[in-house]
């Protein structure tokens, strides 16, 4: 079962920005500004804050049916050739209420900007970083979860009873699965 998903692009904070004297270019903003961009989000305008607020607002009371929503950050530089952000961004599971959900995404671009991809991309020489997309997903019942990566023709699953965030944490032993193709496990290992 894939959860019903909606998406908000990182244009809309990277026009905010821009607005209010910010420099991108193409490759994003130079990550000498993350700390002045960290301070705006700080001090985000109000008229922005209720907007985004209504917004959600309007979107929450047109999905009624969805109980509770994941917040979770999409980032351009997440899973990259040479780097990878992943882990370094947000996720904030079973968010209702419609102020958490719009700080949530708040934090989120919030930390597309933080000291550790401030850290990051200068280790890897990285002199651009992007506002995150938001993806909204809605959160359902599940027994268990866990993360999927593929390399050539296989398929790396670490999975754990509850919800996924307990394989990405890193704090749980979990199951770990390599798959070849479209065969059955081909080898099981229980991490420690």
């Amino acid at each position: 079962y894939i959860p019903k998903s909606w998406f908000i692009k990182s244009d809309i904070l990277s026009n905010l920005l821009i607005r209010h004297g910010f420099i991108a270019t193409n490759q994003g903003f130079s990550i000498d500004q993350c700390r002045y961009i960290m301070h705006f989000l700080d001090n985000l305008p109000r008229e922005f804050y209720r907007k985004l607020w209504e917004q959600l607002d309007c979107f929450v009371e047109t999905n009624k049916s969805t109980k509770r929503y994941a917040i979770r950050s999409s980032g351009v530089l997440e899973d990259g050739k040479k780097s990878s952000f992943a882990g370094i961004y947000k996720s904030y599971l079973n968010q209702r209420k419609v102020s958490n959900m719009t700080n949530a995404v708040i934090d989120c671009w919030y930390n597309s900007f933080s000291f550790s991809v401030e850290n990051y991309a200068r280790i890897h020489k990285i002199s651009h970083v992007f506002p995150c997309n938001i993806l909204i997903q809605e959160m359902m019942p599940s027994k268990c979860g866990g993360v999927l990566f593929k390399s050539d023709s296989q398929y790396y699953i670490s999975a754990n009873y509850g919800l996924a965030m307990s394989v990405v944490e890193g704090n749980y032993t979990v199951d770990f699965y390599i798959v070849k193709g479209n065969n059955i496990p081909v080898s099981y290992t229980h991490l420690r």
